[in-house]
């Protein structure tokens, strides 16, 4: 299996553990107790309000089965310096009785999933940032035109009143002429 699969006893202790296991701890497993097998860096603080020492308490815990199921993203530093995120899920084992024996913990590398991710957010900030840029580009440039647009149809006002004003003098005196020609000729 690609995930990391760790089975504990009740005590904590691995007692099964696949080979992507033995990968991620650096070394056999077998037979430590849980958390000495994996290092995992908890953040002091979560958004939600949980401090890392109760996320490692938590962790103990559902290693032992005394949790009911969880699903954390935890961090890891395999034993090669490469630095992991891990979705790490539990399950309590019990036997017929209910007693509980252990639980069975599943790490999978969402390393990957977590860079593409961020890589997809980041390009979607940048194609944003462009779009918001062009945006301002385009309404600077529907402004610029707007008022190149209202200065010239006040020129076309202005010319249309000139015009207006000017042709209007010819028709006037025509029609003064025209006054006079039927006040002399009746």
């Amino acid at each position: 299996a690609s995930e990391a699969i760790v089975i504990c006893d009740s005590s904590g202790r691995v007692t099964h553990a696949s080979r992507q296991a033995a990968v991620l701890a650096g070394g056999n497993p077998l037979l430590k107790r849980f958390e000495e097998a994996f290092d995992f860096v908890l953040p002091e603080n979560h958004a939600d309000g949980r401090d890392a020492e109760n996320e490692r308490r938590l962790l103990h815990e559902a290693a032992r089965g005394n949790r009911s199921s969880i699903r954390r993203e935890v961090a890891c530093t395999r034993a090669d310096g490469e630095h992991l995120l891990l979705l790490l899920s539990s399950s309590p084992l019990q036997d017929k009785a209910g007693d509980g024996l252990g639980s069975v913990m599943i790490l999978a590398d969402i390393t990957e999933a977590k860079r593409a991710a961020a890589a997809l957010e980041e390009s979607e900030r940048q194609s944003m940032k462009m779009l918001e840029q062009r945006v301002a580009e385009r309404t600077a440039e529907l402004s610029r035109a707007n008022y190149m647009l209202t200065q010239l149809n006040r020129e076309m006002q202005d010319f249309a009143f000139l015009a207006s004003h000017d042709l209007q003098e010819p028709l006037r005196k025509i029609h003064t002429f025209l006054d006079l020609l039927v006040d002399e000729l009746g």
